[in-house]
């Protein structure tokens, strides 16, 4: 790119990224994916959303569709998880879910929607590769054999989509998907360093900021609170004894 200023409009890159300069790290050789964002909230979204304009063409009316999404028993464990509706409008590739919706709904639309298709189905079986590739992905200890395996059902997997709905255009994540068996075993499961565990956190700190006046301040009390009322809270430390503190400067 220094060398021919044209180079940048081409590959789409400016500069030489500054993370670059750190010993350990370039980001070329980064090999960190995050399920999240490429999985529950693109690729899954966009797939159950071609499932269900499939499924409103062949089998159910819109209604019947979302009654049985609604309705069905998602069992006491996921029952805070839920997909609360779900949006098939044609001007987004996604449900209106968030990545536990996704996964929730993912999970269970062979049996919501299981009776109405036969085993021959090729929308169906897309589905049910997506879902093998998810189980894959979310596990927590994987061989080499099962990376291996996961290469195949990922090329299988976007063959399939093609084949089925060669008018629309893979999504980005369906390319990142690709590179999932490598990093892999270069960095073990990728559920490791799935964001959801973090932005989870980062709800807490959403839903209390109520003002926006000393917020650092505001937001690390808050925390601090809410950490204590938990571990006062739980039966792992009942048995300690917890007294006032004393300040400690560190200056």
């Amino acid at each position: 790119m220094i060398r021919n200023p044209s180079l940048p409009y081409v590959f789409g890159l400016k500069s030489s990224c500054l993370l670059n300069s750190l010993q350990y790290f370039h980001t070329t050789e980064n090999f960190s994916v995050d399920v999240m964002h490429d999985v529950l909230e693109r690729v899954a979204q966009y797939e159950l959303k071609l499932l269900f304009e499939y499924l409103k063409e062949k089998h159910v009316t819109s209604g019947e569709l979302h009654l049985r999404i609604q309705s069905f028993d998602y069992g006491f464990v996921e029952r805070n998880n839920r997909p609360a509706a779900v949006s098939l409008s044609e001007k987004s590739n996604d449900l209106g879910l968030n990545a536990v919706q996704s996964w929730c709904l993912l999970r269970n639309v062979p049996l919501i929607f299981g009776d109405l298709v036969t085993s021959t189905d090729q929308h169906w079986d897309l589905l049910l590769l997506l879902l093998q590739i998810g189980n894959i992905i979310f596990s927590p200890m994987l061989s080499q054999g099962l990376c291996v395996y996961l290469k195949h059902l990922i090329v299988e997997h976007h063959k399939l989509f093609k084949l089925l709905f060669p008018q629309k255009k893979p999504l980005p994540k369906h390319r990142f998907l690709i590179y999932y068996p490598d990093c892999i075993q270069k960095i073990g499961p990728v559920l490791h360093s799935l964001c959801m565990w973090y932005q989870d956190t980062h709800n807490f700190f959403k839903k209390q900021l109520k003002s926006f006046q000393k917020i650092t301040k505001t937001l690390a009390k808050k925390n601090q609170n809410h950490m204590a009322y938990s571990w006062q809270s739980s039966a792992t430390f009942s048995r300690l004894d917890i007294g006032s503190g004393k300040m400690v400067s560190l200056n």
